[in-house]
């Protein structure tokens, strides 16, 4: 490409016409050109002959004779609209032409044939390539060449010189996305100066909070991240309008800009009148390349991996995996960061030097203490809880009581028992009963162990006992030995017992819980006799709505179906009452 270096006026050697205006100076090229097209445009008339070019003024010029032809201006460019219809005649008076001519106009002659030529010759190189490319399938050139220079016989072809020319059914078939180079850009040079936001989930199971998203927030200046939780989608705009307010607040500074996806959460009617009546610049990155969003995306995925370890490692519940998102942010931001020298998130944020004394494992027992406003003399002062992660409030941890998980307690007066974390397999090799049984039942155990607690035994040894001097308890359980038995008749055989009674397993489960009457007497007599009543009541409707009887006289030669109530206390997903259930069968 040439370019010029300006413009100007070229005297001519001929009094009639003195000069030519505004004629483009190129230094790089070699040959003085004129333009038709500009010249005219000047009103001036141009005339070619055999022997010359003539300048005519348009004014004094006239033009006798038929036309025979016309062309017209297009792009500079007058083009003649002709039909081509090559035949041996005309081919031949070419020919004969050409022979007639002058040396110096066959030179010329000679030339324009070679450019011609080398032109049918270049395109056959670019139909050769090409056809090859098409029957390999449109392999690629580097291949194409490798096939060319040894690796196959039978191809041959000329490479064209302009490879910049695209192959169409190649852009359509193989065309993938361009990497994505890691940018050079430094990071902002103040707080909130730019935030990079997006959302998380839905996950496979709501926290106890009853979240199933979180909304991350990084600043672009410390790379500390925040994170919010969210029951729906629609709860972002709420959540990023209080974090402005929060953090505004906080720091006594504006957010400049905040980045993000094109997720709807981000681009509502709210949220964009929200960002304009603060003044803040919105940036998306291109839809389908969050890529461009790189740094809230690697944050989401350290929140992550961190939430799954911890969960892993600690044996807890999935439901716990808000709890451990927050903590596995509290540690990011006291952790190092590549794009930060020699400090920390939090450091940065705060100005202050950060301690990590007070770290300890998530899902550790943890002991905390009982206030004496809450016990009485006699009882335990501390309770057993499981460390869930640290207070952004207050110099406290977050505790969690096992028997009520969706209740989260903030207490300072905590003691760790870190080296008791329970892993994976131990988690998943259950609980043992003495450690939840009442005392009754661990002394109805320890007394009665070889009876009550499941063992493997060799029966091809199995042995008779000759006196037995100690038999199985009632179902109850609870009744104690009157003293030995008379000797039977008929030695007894040492039969391998059931895993867990039914009795033991109900108590096991359900001491710390309000417990289910048996009969219809104990229902009407406990301290929810009310609810038991009203329970009753509406089974007893539903059976004359659907009419599931006829009263009868009752017949003396006839056999009498028993009946009985069955309490069932119903409960949620969280462990809370939700109703009382009274069925007669």
């Amino acid at each position: 490409m040439l370019t010029s270096a300006g413009f100007g006026d070229v005297k001519l050697m001929n009094d009639n016409y003195s000069h030519i205006s505004d004629v483009l100076h190129v230094p790089g090229l070699s040959t003085n050109l004129l333009s038709v097209n500009s010249i005219v445009n000047k009103d001036t008339i141009v005339l070619f002959t055999k022997d010359c070019c003539k300048l005519y003024d348009s004014d004094e010029f006239q033009v006798r004779g038929k036309v025979l032809a016309k062309a017209y201006p297009e792009n500079g460019i007058y083009c003649l609209n002709t039909k081509v219809n090559m035949t041996q005649s005309a081919n031949t008076a070419t020919k004969d032409k050409i022979n007639t001519k002058k040396k110096n106009h066959k030179c010329e002659k000679s030339c324009i044939n070679t450019v011609k030529n080398e032109q049918v010759a270049s395109t056959q190189q670019v139909d050769e390539q090409l056809l090859w490319h098409r029957r390999l399938g449109h392999l690629n050139r580097v291949s194409m060449r490798l096939l060319k220079k040894g690796l196959a016989s039978g191809i041959d072809f000329q490479e064209q010189e302009d490879q910049s020319k695209k192959c169409v059914p190649c852009l359509e078939g193989k065309m993938t996305k361009k990497p994505f180079l890691q940018s050079k850009n430094k990071r902002s040079k103040r707080i909130l100066d730019l935030l990079h936001l997006d959302l998380v989930g839905p996950f496979e199971v709501p926290s106890y909070g009853n979240a199933k998203y979180f909304l991350t927030i990084v600043d672009d200046h410390s790379r500390k991240v925040f994170i919010r939780f969210l029951k729906q989608k629609g709860d972002t705009y709420e959540a990023f309008k209080e974090f402005i307010k929060m953090i505004e607040t906080e720091t006594g500074l504006t957010i400049k800009t905040v980045r993000s996806d094109n997720g709807g959460e981000f681009c509502g009617k709210l949220f964009n009148e929200m960002l304009k009546q603060k003044g803040i610049k919105r940036e998306f990155s291109v839809p389908y390349n969050p890529q461009q969003n790189g740094t809230a995306e690697r944050a989401n995925r350290s929140i992550l991996e961190k939430t799954r370890c911890m969960l892993y490692d600690s044996g807890c519940n999935k439901r716990y995996w808000a709890e451990a998102a927050q903590t596995a942010v509290y540690l990011l931001n006291r952790s190092p960061h590549k794009k930060l020298k020699n400090q920390l998130p939090e450091e940065i944020w705060t100005g202050k030097k950060i301690d990590l004394s007070h770290i300890k494992i998530f899902g550790c027992p943890a002991y905390a203490h009982v206030p004496s406003q809450k016990r009485q003399k006699l009882d335990a002062v501390s309770k057993k809880y499981i460390f869930m992660g640290y207070s952004e409030e207050s110099k406290a941890y977050r505790l969690s009581d096992p028997r009520n998980p969706s209740q989260i307690i903030v207490a300072r007066d905590v003691e760790f028992l870190e080296e008791e974390i329970t892993n994976k397999k131990e988690s998943e090799k259950g609980f043992q009963l003495k450690d939840i049984l009442p005392m009754s039942l661990n002394f109805y155990l320890d007394s009665h162990n070889e009876a009550m607690i499941p063992h493997e035994q060799n029966h091809e040894e199995e042995q008779v006992q000759n006196e037995g001097n100690e038999v199985p308890l009632e179902p109850d359980g609870l009744q104690q030995l009157q003293g030995n038995l008379e000797e039977r008749r008929y030695p007894l055989r040492n039969r391998k017992q059931k895993e867990f009674p039914d009795f033991v397993t109900y108590s096991a489960m359900h001491k710390d819980e309000e417990s289910e009457p048996v009969t219809y007497k104990e229902a009407l007599s406990s301290s929810d006799k009310n609810k038991w009543k009203e329970a009753i009541k509406k089974e007893l409707e539903a059976f004359q709505t659907n009419e599931a009887w006829t009263i009868v006289d009752r017949p003396s030669n006839k056999p009498i179906v028993k009946s009985k109530w069955v309490f069932k206390i119903k409960r949620d997903a969280e462990g809370n009452v939700a109703c009382h259930r009274a069925c007669l069968v």
